[in-house]
């Protein structure tokens, strides 16, 4: 059972920012699918391996299904954000060092939420690309900086929290 202390610190203005970031990229991630869709051919790449090269092509339809799945991991992420002491945190929390563990542990999870627009946009951008351009492949280099910069985010997070060890 979580025996974290429960106090309440209202959201700073550059969470609220990340948070509108967020509902804006996932908002314009659905809007550029419902712009492109009709221009896409009936196939769509499905499936990648490690060098980027498209491995199996299926409907078209699922284009929406990242952009749902994204939806489906940030709103409630979102919701989350608003009780910190229900975190796990790679520290024990006190009433001492609470502030400062929820406040990290907030904001990084906002920005966590960024990146993962960011990714799966970038993904979507790709695979519309490539459906659009046969034989033309988009490079997966932004997908690759993506994924390393979101395990560089969790690591710095961390330590940024570990400095709430001796507070």
């Amino acid at each position: 059972m979580q025996t974290n202390p429960i106090i309440k610190i209202p959201p700073t203005k550059f969470e609220v920012i990340m948070h509108i970031i967020t509902y804006l990229g996932l908002l314009v991630m659905f809007i550029y699918i419902g712009t492109q869709y009709s221009r896409l051919p009936g196939e769509i790449p499905a499936h990648y391996n490690s060098s980027g090269e498209i491995t199996r092509m299926d409907s078209k339809v699922l284009i929406w299904l990242l952009p749902v799945i994204s939806a489906l991991i940030i709103i409630p992420i979102s919701f989350i954000c608003k009780v910190p002491y229900m975190f796990n945190y790679p520290l024990k929390v006190t009433e001492k060092n609470a502030e400062g563990v929820y406040k990290e542990g907030r904001l990084m999870v906002c920005t966590m939420n960024v990146l993962i627009v960011i990714l799966f946009f970038v993904l979507e951008i790709n695979i519309i690309y490539d459906a659009l351009n046969p034989g033309n492949q988009m490079s997966n280099l932004w997908i690759n900086i993506l994924l390393i910069s979101i395990f560089i985010h969790l690591f710095y997070f961390i330590i940024r929290m570990r400095r709430h060890k001796l507070d």
